[in-house]
């Protein structure tokens, strides 16, 4: 007795996909993570950056007019910071 099988007549491109699982996890509860994340990580950085080019007591979140005081002070001011390397 021979036996035949037959090849499924629908091809790999009109393969309707798989239904969702009970245990497939969705994107935004990927996504959603990963975004908090990466915003709590950069802020702190963006705060930083703020603080450092913005004119003294300026309260503005975009510092706008950019100032390098800041740099100028550390460099040449209180630590003396470019004599202290010629030094040593």
């Amino acid at each position: 007795m021979t036996m035949v099988t037959e090849r499924p007549s629908v091809t790999r491109s009109r393969q309707a996909a798989p239904a969702p699982s009970a245990n497939r996890v969705s994107r935004w509860q990927i996504y959603v993570p990963l975004a908090l994340y990466l915003l709590f990580t950069l802020v702190p950085f963006y705060w930083m950056l703020v603080f450092a080019f913005r004119p003294r007591g300026s309260t503005s979140i975009l510092p706008w007019p950019i100032t390098f005081e800041h740099f100028d002070t550390v460099w040449n001011g209180i630590l003396a910071f470019s004599r202290a390397n010629a030094v040593h």
